[in-house]
């Protein structure tokens, strides 16, 4: 296992397969997954509350917030990366999304060597 200093991690994903998925494989690479969370609302909550050093943000989420406006407000509010994971890559998404300044944008399905790459990158 890698040492990564224990970043921490927020998850926001809709699908409950996913979210452990994304969640065993960052454990396992050495990262802290303070929350796993289905709604943009949630990930608000979460991220003012655990103050994560990235989340790792669907786009496409239940509620009626996506993952797009939820990561402009934490972005605003708390100044913390995101990174978008989404099946949606139509151009109009893809470029509502890179408006909010994402740290990276991981199409799915998604490679575990690409996850963590991303992870690497983005932490330099």
């Amino acid at each position: 296992m890698n040492s990564v200093d224990q970043k921490t991690i927020l998850i926001v994903e809709d699908e409950v397969i996913t979210s452990l998925e994304l969640k065993s494989i960052l454990v396992r690479h050495g990262y802290s997954v303070v929350g796993a969370v289905m709604t943009g609302g949630d990930a608000i909550l979460e991220a003012s509350a655990k103050r994560p050093d990235l989340i790792l943000m669907d786009i496409g989420l239940m509620g009626d917030m996506n993952g797009i406006e939820a990561a402009g407000y934490i972005k605003a509010r708390y100044n913390i990366p995101v990174v978008f994971i989404s099946a949606n890559t139509n151009k109009a998404t893809y470029d509502e999304a890179m408006a909010v300044e994402p740290a990276a944008y991981i199409a799915k399905p998604f490679d575990e060597n690409q996850l963590i790459e991303t992870f690497r990158m983005v932490f330099k």
